[in-house]
């Protein structure tokens, strides 16, 4: 008996995952959601942001000449955000710190980090947007400035009074993966996990995590967590999303991700401080 000939598969590309949008899209009448994609396709999210790592499902949908979907969040274009941060700036004459930011516009500041991702990112784009409408605005000088800074944070990052994060003997908000996994380790148990291993291997640490809220009889999950600065550093530095159960970060800037992360800036914020 011959062996059977093996099937030939079409090696994906983003050309494929384009057309299989559009042709989705034209059978159901309207755009198309990533789980819906995913549910008809068999392609993984994880694939999928493989081939679009700059914007993940958006990308796709831009590229397919398809709108977000309905069932997503309204979707501000670039120009709206930066126009607002924009006129923040301008009232105040200076590049606000996130809080003054948060106080006066109507937009959340973690809007714009999911958006266009860390503080410097941000201060880039709106360099781009002052040189393309307001060249002479005092504010380019400012935000040039600013932009020297590239490995300090910025007062956007940290509040302007140096004890005001103060949380269980921390003074200073993280400032990079090491103060991530730091504050981690204060406030793990609290949050239901058990470190078991720190490396420095991927990913950095293995711990159990209570999935039972039985007290008397708990249940525990083995995960592997990954610490980073911001969520979309995982991606960076190319990281394999299915080794990897949870993402812990000081910013969650990567609305896209394929798997679960925490992130403590919002975390803390519920948590007692002492």
């Amino acid at each position: 008996m011959k062996n059977a000939r093996p099937k030939t598969v079409k090696k994906l590309t983003r050309q494929s995952i384009i057309e299989k949008v559009k042709r989705i899209a034209k059978d159901s009448g309207t755009s198309v959601t990533r789980e819906e994609f995913i549910k008809r396709t068999g392609i993984t999210g994880s694939r999928i942001l493989w081939l679009f790592p700059e914007g993940g499902w958006l990308e796709v949908l831009k590229l397919a000449g398809l709108p977000p979907h309905p069932r997503l969040r309204r979707f501000l274009p670039d120009e709206t955000l930066l126009q607002e941060y924009h006129r923040v700036a301008s009232s105040l004459g200076r590049i606000p710190t996130w809080q003054s930011f948060s106080s006066r516009s109507k937009f959340r500041f973690r809007t714009y980090r999911c958006r266009f991702g860390n503080t410097r990112r941000i201060l880039e784009r709106y360099l781009d947007y002052l040189m393309k409408n307001a060249p002479d605005s005092p504010l380019v000088k400012l935000t040039r400035a600013r932009l020297m800074y590239e490995s300090e944070p910025t007062d956007m990052e940290r509040d302007e009074s140096p004890t005001s994060f103060y949380f269980q003997g921390m003074q200073h908000p993280p400032e990079n993966e090491q103060g991530v996994a730091l504050l981690f380790g204060m406030v793990c148990h609290r949050l239901g996990f058990i470190v078991q291993s720190v490396g420095i291997s991927y990913p950095d640490c293995i711990a159990k995590r209570r999935i039972s809220r039985n007290r008397s009889q708990p249940r525990w999950r083995v995960v592997r967590v990954e610490f980073e600065y911001t969520s979309l550093r995982f991606r960076e530095h190319k990281h394999d999303p299915a080794k990897c159960d949870v993402i812990v970060c000081w910013e969650h800037n990567w609305p896209t991700c394929p798997i679960e992360v925490i992130e403590l800036s919002s975390v803390i914020k519920h948590l007692t401080y002492a």
